[in-house]
């Protein structure tokens, strides 16, 4: 009676292993939308904005948005310069 106690025991603990063991069966992944694709800025919106920064700023912030120091803040970096 003993051995086949043993036994029984033996074979759920080797079913066991086996199974922790065994991959998982391949699902398909789940689909999510797709990001949106942002368009971006239009060349005329740029071309409009440039006009109005060499106009407006250019003088006091520079041609690449450095400032003055001392004088005038760098518009670099900032949300007000990047409209973020």
């Amino acid at each position: 009676m003993k051995k086949v106690v043993i036994a029984g025991i033996a074979g759920i603990c080797l079913c066991v292993l086996m199974a922790a063991q065994t991959k998982p069966a391949h699902t398909k992944p789940v689909q999510t939308k797709p990001a949106v694709k942002q368009t971006g800025i239009s060349k005329k919106i740029l071309a409009d904005g440039k006009k109005v920064y060499d106009a407006y700023c250019l003088a006091c912030h520079q041609a690449d948005g450095g400032g003055v120091p001392r004088l005038n803040p760098p518009l670099q970096g900032t949300t007000m310069g990047s409209g973020r």
